[in-house]
């Protein structure tokens, strides 16, 4: 699956999880590897709000 694949699965994770994501997470995403989104993908399912999913995004 490509970058643009995996990114689109996770904010999809993200929005059901916890409703509508900001801007800055969607663009933050678009700009990470595919190993980073792939590691983000577990965090995206385990963590308890998008507030700590954003800390847990590279600057």
């Amino acid at each position: 699956m490509c970058n643009q694949g995996i990114e689109k699965s996770l904010e999809r994770i993200l929005k059901l999880r916890f409703g509508d994501i900001t801007l800055d997470i969607s663009v933050r995403l678009q700009a990470l590897s595919l190993k980073q989104l792939e590691e983000l993908m577990a965090i995206a399912l385990t963590v308890n709000s998008l507030d700590e999913f954003s800390k847990q995004l590279p600057n």
